[in-house]
C-alpha cells in the first residue's frame, strides 16, 4: 500500500541544519518504494530552491539533496509569491496556502 508522505519545510535555509535535515531524511523517505514523497516549500523556506553558491553564502548543503529528490520523482509544492525565480530545472506545483489544508488531508504520514 502506498504511503503518502508529506514533509512541510517553512524555515529560512541560511544559520540552520534544520532545512537541510529535513532533506536528507525526505531522501531516505524514498528506499520504499511504496512511499509517495511529497514536498511542500511554504514562506522563507522557498529560498532553498532559487539558484545559490552555498559555499559563497555560508548555507549548509541542500542542493544535492534537491536534485536527488526531483531525479526520484518526489514532488514538490511551492507556494506563490516571493518575487523570486527558482531553479530553472526545478518541476513543481504551485500552491496557495488556501490549498494547503486539502493538500495535507490526503497525506498519510506529515513532518514539519
Amino acid at each position: 500500500m502506498q504511503k503518502q508522505i508529506f514533509v512541510v519545510f517553512t524555515d529560512y535555509p541560511f544559520g540552520t541544519n534544520r532545512l537541510a535535515e529535513k532533506l536528507r531524511m525526505s531522501v531516505g523517505f524514498t528506499l520504499n518504494d511504496n512511499n509517495k514523497i511529497n514536498l511542500v516549500f511554504l514562506g522563507n523556506a522557498r529560498h532553498a530552491l532559487r539558484e545559490l553558491d552555498e559555499k559563497e553564502i555560508g548555507m549548509n548543503p541542500v542542493t544535492k539533496h534537491i536534485d536527488m529528490l526531483s531525479q526520484l520523482k518526489a514532488s514538490f509544492f511551492v507556494e506563490e509569491g516571493g518575487g523570486f525565480g527558482l531553479k530553472q530545472n526545478m518541476d513543481f506545483k504551485p500552491l496557495k496556502r488556501s490549498e494547503l489544508d486539502a493538500l495535507i488531508d490526503s497525506a498519510d504520514v506529515v513532518i514539519h
